[in-house]
Formats: structure tokens, C-alpha cells, sequence
């Protein structure tokens, strides 16, 4: 399971997308979609964005030439994958079956993808944010949706639906299966678990009643950890933090049924702590990337014995560029996105070869920034990124471990 972190690059990019979405929704004909549910009302100086349709549209058309903002990528194997993203106030997820060869695109109007699960090319589930307008510069959505696909014909159906305020700069939805009944989701501020394939959605309880999740891990069906914010000063808004919140690690070895704390972060002066990126590899190896947002610094934590104790392994710079999210594929090999948010700096991409203890950058000469990295093997991956002067992120492949990466076209 491979969870990153995004930063202002997004919220521009989707600001603009909407933007043009609503500016030409006007002249041009919109593709037949089944009826929409009612979009809440708009508060007073709001520009309000419709709700999802239960099915995507077809492939975009020919003429079109909004270039996407690429958000996430999974492949499960060498040659099936999918990539999301927004384009024109839509989402969009892009799906290959020959290595990236050739994609095909699916709209889903109005809903941002922000996780993905795919166990085969027939099946997968995504959640994502609905019901969104741009109100004082900023987007905000109201809804947070799941949808499963599971029948040969690529038809879409929402499984679950909740209230949720988010803006773009939170994040609204992770999801993660471990086969065709047993998955995790983070929709908006609480986790869910099925073990029905989503037909029923249950919603998780912690010992903590204040704690907030933000990121999972799951090796096994029934065992895995999340990492989220407690305290009597946290918000569910990632960048709204007081000095009386922090971070927290819970486990569960029983599929969710029940947690115990093994992990709690000193708190911060100001609270400005943020969960990075979490990552088990199997059920004693782990590791969790803190942020402390104020001094601009990130910390790698590591366990050998499955939470029971959790040891610092370093610390690195974690602001221009930003540490973007984390991922490890064995024991030994991880790497770390570096995203130059605003810029202009440089970013990157981390490796460890050692189990975390020590980081060094990849000698490559294409990516300038890393949004999110997805490997299957500690040489084959994928990456969402940007070079230096080109405006748009765009997808990459490499097969060297990072240090050659090769654009890839949508």
C-alpha cells in the first residue's frame, strides 16, 4: 500500500481546473449522464461544482487538450495500472493493461479520486471528495464518496456516501484491499472496514475517541497500523493544528475489532505535526515519516518487532522541498519523494538500502520534483513528477531503481 502527501501544487492546479470547468460549462454539450443527486446550496460568494454521477463518461474526446493534474498511480503487476487525476473540474482515472503502452481514460464528473485499490484489471475501488465549490479562493467539498467496479463491463457503483467537509488541501479518502472481502478506507476524518467487499461498510472505533486517521498500512487482512492526530486541539484540517495535538500509532491485530496505542509523539510547541507516510512491509517491519511543520523538518521512525518499540533512524530537512510521502518494497529498500511545492527549489527522490538508517538522493537528471512514487520491485517503478520547464506533472517510468526515468504519455 503506497500513501504520499501533496502540497500547494495541488490546490492551483484544481483551482484553475475548476475555474475552466465552470467558465465553459455554458457553451459547450455535456455528455448524457445518469441523474445527479441534489448539490447542497451554495453559501454566499461560493461557485458551486455538482456532485458525482454514479458512472464515469466515456473516454475524453479527441479535441481535448486541458493537460491533467496527475494526483496518484498503482500497478499491481507489470502491465496493469491506473493513474488519477483532475482535469476540467472532473476526475479522471487513466487505465493500461500493456506496461503503459496505451491508456484508456474514464471521467468521473465532479468527484476528485483521492486512493485507489485494485486487485485486477475487473476490480477495484476508489474514494474521493464530492459536492465541491471554490469559496474565498480555496475549494471545499462537502462529501466524501467510495465507489466499486466489479464486473467485466467497467461499470461503477457508490457503496458508501457520508458528510465531510474537506478542502484540497486535506486528504479526503485513502483505501487499501487485501483481497476480494477484506479493505480499509480513510473517508474523511474516520476509517471504515468490510469484509463483504464493501456491500457493508462498518465504521472503526479507537480507544481514543479524538483520534484522527491519516494514514494505514495494512500487510495482512488482519493485521495493520494507522498512524493520525490526537489531542484536544486537533482538526481534521491537516494545516489547523494547536499546541495540544500529536501524533499517535495504533495496531490491530484482529481486523480492526480492537486497537492498542504503541506510539505517542511529544508534542510539538505548536502543534504543527503531520503524519508523512506510513509503510509495513510484512507483520514486524515498519516505518512512519513525521513532519514537524514549524522547524521544516521530517523524522524517520522504524520497528522490528511490529510496533512494539519504535526507534528514530534519522532526520532530514522536510520543507523546500517537501518530504512527500514514503514507501518501502523489502525490508532493506525505501525511498522518499521530494516535491518542490511552489519552488523554486529542487526536489527529488530519497533511497535507503538499509532499512531507513541512512537516506541518500537518487542521481537522476529528469525529475525536478516527486509528487508520489509507486514501485514494484527495488528497480521497476512509477512516479508522478515534474521536469524543469515543463509547467504540468506528467507520468514517469523507470527501470533502474530511480536513477533514469522515462516520460510517459497519457
Amino acid at each position: 500500500m503506497k500513501f504520499m502527501h501533496t502540497r500547494s501544487l495541488r490546490r492551483v492546479g484544481l483551482l484553475m481546473l475548476i475555474a475552466l470547468s465552470i467558465a465553459t460549462a455554458c457553451s459547450s454539450t455535456p455528455t448524457a449522464q445518469p441523474a445527479p443527486q441534489p448539490a447542497m446550496p451554495a453559501s454566499p460568494g461560493s461557485e458551486p461544482v455538482p456532485p458525482p454521477a454514479q458512472q464515469p463518461a466515456d473516454t475524453a474526446p479527441a479535441e481535448e487538450s486541458t493537460p491533467p493534474f496527475l494526483k496518484i498511480v498503482d500497478f499491481i503487476d507489470a502491465q496493469h495500472g491506473w493513474v488519477a487525476g483532475d482535469r476540467r473540474g472532473s476526475g479522471s482515472l487513466w487505465r493500461t493493461a500493456d506496461g503503459g503502452k496505451t491508456w484508456k481514460e474514464e471521467r468521473f464528473p465532479h468527484l476528485f479520486i483521492s486512493g485507489m485499490a485494485f486487485l485486477s484489471q475487473d476490480t477495484g475501488w476508489i474514494v474521493g471528495a464530492s459536492d465541491c465549490r471554490i469559496q474565498e479562493g480555496q475549494i471545499t467539498c462537502q462529501k466524501v464518496n467510495i465507489l466499486h467496479q466489479g464486473t467485466k463491463d467497467g461499470s461503477w457503483e457508490e457503496q458508501w456516501q457520508a458528510d465531510a467537509s474537506t478542502t484540497e488541501n486535506d486528504r479526503p479518502g485513502q483505501i487499501a484491499f487485501l483481497d476480494p472481502r477484506h479493505g480499509y478506507a480513510i473517508a474523511g476524518s474516520v476509517m471504515l472496514r468490510t469484509v463483504d467487499g464493501g456491500t457493508h461498510w462498518q465504521t472503526v472505533s479507537f480507544p481514543d475517541s479524538r483520534f484522527i486517521p491519516d494514514r494505514m498500512s495494512f500487510p495482512s487482512a488482519g493485521t495493520g497500523w494507522v498512524i493520525g492526530r490526537t489531542g484536544t486541539g486537533c482538526s481534521f484540517h491537516e494545516h489547523a493544528q494547536a499546541p495540544n495535538c500529536t501524533l499517535a500509532v495504533y495496531q490491530t491485530a484482529d481486523g480492526g475489532t480492537h486497537w492498542e496505542r504503541q506510539y505517542m509523539a511529544k508534542q510539538s510547541p505548536t502543534g504543527l505535526l503531520a503524519a508523512i507516510g506510513l509503510a509495513f512491509v510484512n507483520e514486524n517491519q515498519g516505518w512512519f515519516l513525521q513532519h514537524e511543520l514549524d522547524m521544516r523538518t521530517s523524522s524517520l521512525y522504524g520497528t522490528s518487532n511490529g510496533g512494539k518499540t519504535w526507534t528514530k533512524l534519522l532526520q532530514m530537512e522536510g520543507g523546500r522541498p517537501y518530504t512527500a510521502g514514503l514507501q518501502f518494497v523489502s525490508p532493506a529498500v525505501g525511498w522518499i519523494p521530494l516535491s518542490i511545492g511552489a519552488g523554486p527549489i529542487e526536489g527529488g527522490l530519497l533511497v535507503t538500502r538499509n532499512g531507513g538508517k541512512q537516506m541518500e538522493t537518487v542521481r537522476q537528471h529528469t525529475l525536478l520534483s516527486v509528487e508520489y512514487v509507486d514501485f514494484l520491485s527495488e528497480r521497476e517503478g512509477w512516479a508522478i513528477g515534474k521536469e524543469e520547464f515543463v509547467p504540468d506533472n506528467s507520468l514517469y517510468y523507470t527501470a533502474d531503481g530511480g536513477e533514469t526515468w522515462r516520460r510517459i504519455s497519457l
